[in-house]
Formats: C-alpha cells, sequence, structure tokens
C-alpha cells in the first residue's frame, strides 16, 4: 500500500520516523500554550477508551494518508507549506491501524464538550471519511521524497 506523511524535517530514503512523535511534541508544550489541541486529544483519547479500545492511540502512533492529493490537500490547508511529503511505508503492516477523517476533529475545536464527543465518536467509528488519515502503530519508512 502506498502511503505519504507529511512533516517539517528533511529526511533521507531508508529514514524511520518512529510512531509517538506527535504525542512527545505535545508533550513539550504547557497546557495553556495550545489549550484547544490538549483538549480535542484528551476527547478523542476518552471515546477510543470508552468505545473502541482495540483501535490505537494516536499520541503513541504515527500518521500517514493514502492518496498524494490528500497529502498536498493536508499540507496546503491544515499543517502548511512548510511542511514536505513522503512516500512511506509501515515498518509492521499487521500493527494496529485506524483509518478515520481528520476532518472531523481538525482543526482542533473548542466547541462545546458534546459537540467534540460526537465528532470523536463519528472519528473512530470511521463510518463516513471524506479526508481519510491512517493511524498506525508502526514506525514509518521514508521510500522517496514526494515534495
Amino acid at each position: 500500500m502506498t502511503l505519504y506523511h507529511v512533516t517539517q524535517s528533511l529526511l533521507a530514503p531508508g529514514s524511520v520516523i518512529l510512531p509517538g512523535n506527535f504525542g512527545r511534541i505535545l508533550a513539550l508544550y504547557r497546557m495553556s500554550d495550545v489549550n484547544a489541541l490538549f483538549y480535542r486529544e484528551r476527547i478523542l483519547e476518552e471515546i477510543r477508551q470508552a468505545g473502541f479500545p482495540e483501535k490505537p492511540r494516536r499520541l503513541s502512533s504515527a500518521f500517514c494518508l493514502e492518496a498524494i492529493q490528500e497529502a498536498q490537500y493536508f499540507r496546503d490547508q491544515v499543517a502548511g507549506r512548510l511542511h514536505v511529503i513522503y512516500q512511506v511505508e509501515l515498518v509492521d503492516p499487521n500493527c494496529r491501524q485506524h483509518r478515520g477523517d481528520y476532518n472531523k476533529v481538525a482543526p482542533p475545536s473548542s466547541a462545546l464538550a458534546s459537540l467534540m464527543e460526537n465528532a470523536a465518536r463519528e472519528y473512530w467509528q470511521g463510518a463516513v471519511i471524506e479526508h481519510a488519515e491512517i493511524v498506525a502503530e508502526s514506525a514509518l519508512r521514508v521510500v522517496q521524497y514526494v515534495g
């Protein structure tokens, strides 16, 4: 399966992106710095634990996209033009994975708790997906720089 990863890092083919980097970066910030992001991830984790415990934890996983067009959209509309795109492969293709719609929960929402909880349930259910992301408990291996 061809997958893509969006990041600010410049990497060589063969480089390995470890899972959990998003969680590591989030842990470096104070709660007041990124309040909406902490809130979003807390609600997502609470809903995952309560209703979808078989799904991978976002903060200890790696994120990738299934199509180059989606990676370009994510870079341009969500992450920012300073990011680059790599074609990647899962180091462990048999790892726990989840396919969800990142647009349901990103950008971070400071909406009422019930609205965020509903969005989190829809994200973990993965029934209707317009902008798919793969959350995988695997490292990613860089195949090539795309753009």
